[in-house]
């Protein structure tokens, strides 16, 4: 327990100094409208329409513009053929006689418009082959969870990110959100309990702190997201086609980052309630301070481990960005200095900070909850 502390301490006073010293300033006042004027985007102001057809000729014209000629039906009661242009060569690069492809149109189905690869099938392959092993690989209880993770997307996509762009505050819904998804997913797992209310505690308490840091450390360093492509969007579609402007970008940030860390922070959580409950119903006069410390030591492999899947998690998904960034930044203290660079690292060690955390208070909490329960059904 004390190394625990000294660790964090150390951690978050090394951090402060060093966000200090290689923070660079951000934007600080918000930008104008047309601040990202891409060309593309203006075609997306228009209400779409889309279809799924399948590709059964490939032509080019004079001027050397792809059309394919494209069998559609699904969707309009009866099978089609239409001759549609390739919008940008690039997002469809195979054109090969049978491929399934998505079309958009905004009125006559004859100026529909080829716009992507239909990708449904190899997507639900993958939903499928997911579900089947976590199934034969933990069982069919485990199926409450599935349902859990999936009733938890569908909050972020048709609740949190719709109230979002209707002008909620962010920061507000996240913190919402993350109550709901945490309790809703605990309770599925292991029912309405002592130990599911443990697990509760501890993951909210960690969450606290991870947004705790997330305000310091993103007003320290002057983080702000302007530099990031997808905060430039939200900002220039939200003020040219919503008719209203999407603020709090910061807010934004820090729903994210405590959204994001969340679910590693529930299973860590999870998996010490569940540790000493075990422990306590076969030693219902074990102390409250070795039932905690067990959980203490029995948590540290799964926060480790936990951990480092966070980690890598984040950095594979910024692995493409930092490439990308690469290309024109040719300095350490450059690259450090760079807003979306440290957002990434911030990021993936508060989340680690957060499942560190999870284990004392889980632990803590579940040894005085569960000592009180099975002492008081063996009668002592």
């Amino acid at each position: 327990m004390y190394r625990i502390k000294l660790f964090f301490i150390a951690f978050v006073f090394a951090g402060v100094f060093s966000s200090y010293f290689l923070s660079a300033d951000s934007w600080y006042e918000s930008p104008e409208a047309d601040m990202y004027a891409h060309p593309l985007l203006e075609l997306y102001h228009e209400k779409e329409n889309y279809i799924f057809g399948k590709i059964v000729a490939s032509t080019k014209n004079k001027d050397e513009k792809s059309f394919v000629t494209v069998k559609v039906g699904s969707l309009i009661g009866k099978d089609k053929i239409i001759e549609a242009a390739i919008f940008e060569d690039g997002y469809v690069s195979d054109k090969a006689v049978n491929k399934r492809v998505l079309m958009s149109y905004t009125g006559d189905i004859a100026s529909a418009v080829v716009v992507d690869s239909d990708r449904r099938l190899p997507l639900t392959i993958s939903g499928v082959l997911f579900v089947i092993l976590v199934l034969l690989v933990g069982g069919f209880d485990k199926i409450k969870g599935l349902i859990a993770l999936f009733i938890s997307a569908l909050f972020i996509v048709f609740v949190f990110i719709p109230l979002v762009i209707k002008g909620w505050n962010p920061l507000a819904l996240a913190v919402a959100s993350v109550f709901i998804i945490t309790l809703f997913t605990v309770v599925a797992i292991g029912r309405f309990s002592r130990k599911s209310i443990s697990a509760v505690i501890g993951t909210l308490s960690s969450v606290a702190v991870v947004l705790l840091l997330g305000v310091a450390y993103y007003s320290i360093a002057h983080i702000d997201g302007f530099s990031l492509e997808s905060i430039q969007l939200i900002n220039y579609f939200s003020k040219n086609y919503l008719g209203s402007s999407i603020t709090g970008f910061r807010q934004i940030m820090l729903g994210v980052l405590i959204i994001g860390s969340t679910g590693m922070i529930i299973d860590v959580s999870v998996c010490v309630a569940s540790t000493l409950e075990q422990i306590a119903a076969k030693d219902p006069n074990i102390p409250v301070k070795d039932l905690s410390r067990i959980g203490i030591l029995a948590g540290r492999d799964m926060a480790s481990s936990t951990i480092t899947s966070l980690i890598f998690a984040y950095f594979g998904a910024e692995l493409i960005p930092l490439i990308a960034n690469t290309l024109f930044i040719d300095s350490v203290v450059h690259l450090f200095n760079n807003e979306w660079f440290f957002i990434a690292v911030f990021q993936a060690f508060a989340g680690a900070i957060g499942i560190l955390l999870a284990v004392p208070f889980t632990s803590a909490v579940s040894a005085r909850l569960l000592k009180h329960s099975f002492r008081a059904k063996s009668g002592h």
